[in-house]
């Protein structure tokens, strides 16, 4: 039933339609770059129900064997052996977390998130579940309207923490307003509710439902802004109601054509209605969607065929299809035009007319093909031209043809060429004439009328005689197969792959060379071509797959164009304009200045849809003419208003990384932590105008020195030091474009005992166990050190008791038998006067020998005592002095107890005493500086010690000399266990001189404060 429409009504909507057809025909058709993604590019079957494009810009197909996802260059395939519910996938749903929910007839449910599949949980579901309406709310909660099969009332499902569970909600017509208003379009009248936290249901108002009892087979059933649509799939009616006032519209039954589809994109409609797509917005105004039919017109893709469509700023224009995969592309002014009349397959571009127009060569066929400016063809045949090298422009009339080593002139095709003789060859190099006919040649410049250079196995300048002859002169012998002629600098550039020779005009300067070396320094890899400009001044290089600008004032080198990938492809120089024709088509930059160029106009080769390949490139009466594997190509040069005011932007495009299961936006997301044993990460391009294999390059600072190259998509990280950060930048390029560097800080996640609170802690732990134990160790061995010399001075001072043991009771026996002798003699008063010293001496003996060390001074008058003792025994055999040098210096010093006193003894018993009468006894002490030493010297001038040994031959035999064993063990103790050193030497003077000098020194003798600080005294 067709629904009431006012007049008034009928007739606004259709003047709305009048202009609606005549914007339509003022609208001027647009040209668009459009590629098909098919079976033939990885897609399982090119049955397209819809298609979907995800926060990270990857564009998803649904299809009946597969989810797809490309991203410009492959597709990845997604079946139930990776976890779908099936095979057969209509439709995707977005939420706001990102997770693409995977529509399909299957009791299962799950989405798509970084690339992998996850299941929800289906709570007490058991059955095929058929979605038919769903909304995704604004927060991240998923609402979810699926019909259960051979069932006419819909339930409400909701899907909460990776489940699914059913709600108490039922209605045969749902349609969701937003994510909590729902419209029940079951009834005469239309029913709005509002649906609460806990999925109840509130009732707001209600409309009449204008399509209540209508036979519509709906497609879908949707609100746009306030209005509910309907149409009947393949019928001719496409209405709203007004869910405000309840008022029709009717949009559609005006034209009387059958309609095959009604998207529902953002916030308008798109409707396929007889041959053409038109547009609703939110206030239900009719527009014809000139983009999407100029895209279809240009791809001549039936309207009938077409499942889904929509207009993305990444993507451009996309339709899904049913039968013949996806179509997307962008509009572009610049198209290149294709001649199908022109074949120039087999022949070689040889160089340009006079008028402009340019000239091919076939050499199977020793044909010349020449193509005016018009786009016609004429054909010559030569017999006698074996190999044609170049055609150069000489006069109106005629050109100057290069046939390997053969100059011609050629007069335009008009009548056969003639020879040019060479008269002589001189070489400047070997100052002789060499033998004709000339090596082989490959480039010719004519500077003037009569000169002219060569370059081929060498480099020749030569000259016209006259119109018949020439003579030439080698200049270079090195093998250059190209040249540029330098008008600015009045030089010739000649080059081959990895050398260039500077030629001056001018004789009197120097020609310099630039050899493999400095190219390889500079970064070239090899030399393609050399253009000069001679308005600017400005030199390019061209090598492998760079354009380069080189400044020779400064010596700077720029690469140009970066964003290109441009290998293989034919730079020019024509009027001031840089044109560049390769595998992505033919771009165009104006020179503006020294180093100065605009940005690039480009005429794609969108996807290589038009050609895979350039086999020639030449610009002729201001066109520019590609022979490709796919035909010839001809487009005018654009005015330099359009250069300037038309630039090409480069490509967009999406760098993702992966890593941990993640997939991130570099543009948007440009750090990562990297996890302990976690070091790989893989990189993708999103590229829509994506052409051929992607490689990649990165370089890590800290790390890397130069660019490395990546081996596939999945860079593995070297060892880094943890808990610092490095910065990792990425390069991706294809067939035709390359990305600029873009940057990506790693984090390097310490392990727990990595981490610098950890690590602050352990060396505080460090730190403090190894200050205890090093003053553990400190006191251990003060305590062992304190310990052995307690026991070395307990060890000593038993030594040294025992050796005063043994000097002590020597000289009592030796006194008290001097006493007995004088008690004996009856002298009383010299036995009580010798007692009585004696008894002092032996005080003093007896206090001393309860320490080590005894002052000098308090030496010297025991030993003055006890030499009196022994005078008073052997009386009158000898007489003594004492000197003391340094008295002042020797007095606060200390020397080692007894020391002196056994060698006093030995030096009056064994010398002295047997002499008789004469004798005497000499004791000197004095202080030597320079090895901090006392030296004491006792000297007698008694017997000797030689004949002292004969003397008591008998004796000795039988008895030791305690003396001399004493001094001995003394001086070997105090060196041993204390800081001072003793040294004893012993002199027997010579005839006529009698007696033994010994020299004691005692080294590094204490003082009082020493003693105290060692605890001696």
């Amino acid at each position: 039933m067709k629904p009431n429409i006012t007049a008034t009504h009928f007739y606004r909507r259709l003047v709305g339609l009048l202009l609606f057809l005549l914007c339509s025909f003022i609208v001027r058709s647009q040209d668009y770059n459009q590629f098909n993604v098919n079976i033939h590019h990885g897609l399982p079957s090119n049955t397209v129900y819809d298609f979907t494009i995800d926060k990270l810009n990857y564009m998803w197909f649904c299809t009946d064997r597969g989810l797809v996802r490309y991203n410009g260059y492959d597709c990845k395939v997604y079946t139930l052996t990776d976890g779908l519910p099936g095979n057969d996938i209509w439709g995707l749903q977005q939420d706001g977390k990102g997770r693409l929910w995977v529509l399909t007839i299957s009791n299962k449910l799950g989405y798509i998130l970084n690339s992998h599949y996850h299941e929800v949980y289906t709570k007490n579901i058991h059955t095929a579940l058929y979605p038919n309406n769903f909304m995704v709310s604004n927060s991240d909660i998923k609402f979810f309207y699926l019909a259960q099969k051979n069932f006419t009332t819909n339930s409400l499902y909701v899907e909460k923490n990776d489940t699914l569970f059913e709600t108490d909600i039922r209605m045969r017509r749902p349609i969701f307003v937003d994510s909590n208003t729902i419209i029940d379009a079951d009834g005469q009248y239309l029913k709005r509710y509002k649906l609460t936290n806990d999925y109840k249901l509130l009732f707001q108002d209600s409309l009449p439902n204008l399509f209540y009892k209508d036979t519509f087979v709906t497609k879908a059933s949707f609100v746009i802004g306030n209005y509910l649509y309907r149409y009947k799939m393949y019928g001719e009616d496409l209405d709203a109601e007004d869910l405000r006032t309840g008022e029709l519209i009717s949009l559609h039954y005006l034209f009387n054509e059958k309609i095959f589809l009604i998207c529902q994109i953002k916030k308008n409609v798109y409707a396929n209605i007889g041959n053409h797509v038109y547009r609703i917005d939110s206030l239900a105004h009719l527009s014809a969607a000139d983009n999407i039919n100029n895209f279809m017109k240009n791809g001549d893709i039936p309207v009938n065929l077409i499942s889904y469509m929509t207009e993305d700023h990444f993507w451009g224009t996309c339709l899904g299809t049913r039968t013949n995969g996806f179509y997307f592309g962008y509009e572009t002014p610049h198209l290149l035009r294709k001649y199908h009349q022109i074949a120039l397959a087999d022949y070689e571009y040889i160089g340009n007319g006079h008028d402009g127009g340019s000239y091919w060569w076939n050499y199977t066929r020793q044909t010349i093909q020449r193509l005016d400016t018009a786009g016609n063809t004429t054909f010559a045949k030569y017999d006698a031209i074996a190999a044609l090298v170049s055609i150069i422009p000489y006069d109106s009339s005629r050109s100057l043809l290069l046939d390997k080593g053969t100059l011609y002139w050629f007069y335009n095709m008009q009548r056969a060429p003639e020879l040019i003789r060479y008269k002589e060859i001189y070489s400047e190099l070997q100052h002789k004439k060499l033998e004709i006919p000339l090596p082989y040649t490959r480039a010719i410049y004519y500077l003037d009328s009569s000169h002219f250079y060569m370059s081929g196995a060498g480099v020749y300048d030569a000259r016209l005689n006259n119109q018949d002859s020439a003579s030439l002169r080698l200049i270079n012998e090195d093998r250059f197969y190209n040249l540029e002629y330098d008008s600015v600098r009045q030089a010739i550039w000649f080059y081959n792959n990895y050398k260039v020779y500077l030629h001056y005009i001018d004789r009197t300067k120097k020609n310099p060379s630039i050899g493999e070396n400095l190219f390889r320094s500079l970064g070239f890899t090899n030399v393609e071509k050399i253009i000069s400009d001679g308005q600017t001044g400005n030199i390019f290089l061209k090598d492998n797959n760079h354009l380069y600008y080189i400044n020779l004032r400064n010596g700077t080198i720029t690469a140009l164009f970066n964003n290109y990938n441009l290998e293989n492809s034919f730079p020019v120089l024509h009027n001031r304009t840089l044109i560049i024709g390769g595998k992505f088509g033919v771009l165009f930059s104006k020179i503006t200045g020294p180093g100065k160029f605009e940005a690039p106009v480009l005429y794609p080769n969108f996807k290589s849809s038009l050609y895979q390949n350039i086999e020639g490139f030449c610009i002729a009466s201001g066109k520019v003419i590609l022979k490709t594997d796919n035909g010839t190509y001809m487009q005018p040069i654009p005015s330099d208003t359009e250069l300037l005011y038309s630039a090409h932007r480069t490509p967009h495009y999406k760098m993702i990384v992966s890593y941990h299961d993640t997939l991130y936006d570099l543009q948007h997301h440009n750090k990562i932590s990297i996890l302990p044993g976690v070091n790989k990460i893989g990189f993708d391009i999103i590229n829509p105008r994506g052409n051929g294999a992607v490689s990649y390059r990165y370089i890590i600072n800290g790390s890397d020195s130069s660019w490395q190259d990546l081996n596939g998509t999945d860079l593995v990280l070297p060892e880094l030091e943890a808990e610092k950060t490095y910065t990792l930048s990425i390069q991706a390029q294809d067939a035709v474009w390359r990305s600029d560097p873009i940057t990506l800080t790693l984090y390097i996640v310490p392990l727990w005992w990595q981490s610098l609170r950890w690590r602050i802690i352990f060396w505080i732990f460090g730190t403090t166990a190894t200050l205890t134990l090093l003053v553990v160790t400190i006191l251990l061995t003060r305590y062992q050190t304190i310990k052995a010399g307690r026991k070395k001075q307990h060890l000593l001072l038993l030594e040294l008791r025992s050796i005063y043991a043994q000097i002590n009771p020597h000289f009592i026996f030796n006194t008290l038998n001097t006493a007995l002798y004088f008690i004996k003699k009856n002298k009383m008063q010299e036995a009580s006067a010798h007692v009585s010293k004696f008894s002092t001496l032996l005080r003093s003996y007896l206090e001393s020998s309860r320490h080590r060390y005894i002052s000098l001074r308090e030496e010297i008058t025991n030993i003055r005592t006890y030499i009196e003792l022994q005078q008073t025994r052997f009386e009158p055999a000898f007489t003594y002095e004492i000197i003391v040098n340094d008295e002042a210096t020797l007095n606060g010093l200390f020397i080692p107890t007894l020391l002196l006193q056994p060698i006093i003894e030995n030096a009056i018993n064994h010398g002295l005493v047997p002499k008789g009468h004469d004798g005497h006894l000499i004791i000197s002490f004095y202080y030597e500086t320079s090895e901090q030493a006392i030296v004491c010297m006792i000297e007698d001038n008694g017997i000797g010690r030689e004949k002292s040994r004969q003397l008591y031959r008998e004796e000795q035999t039988n008895k030791e000399s305690y003396g001399s064993k004493m001094i001995e063990e003394l001086i070997d103790i105090f060196n041993r266990y204390e800081p001072i050193k003793l040294s004893i030497e012993y002199y027997d003077k010579q005839p006529p001189e009698t007696g033994t000098r010994v020299t004691i020194k005692i080294k590094n003798p204490y003082d009082e404060q020493q003693l105290q600080l060692r605890h001696y005294r």
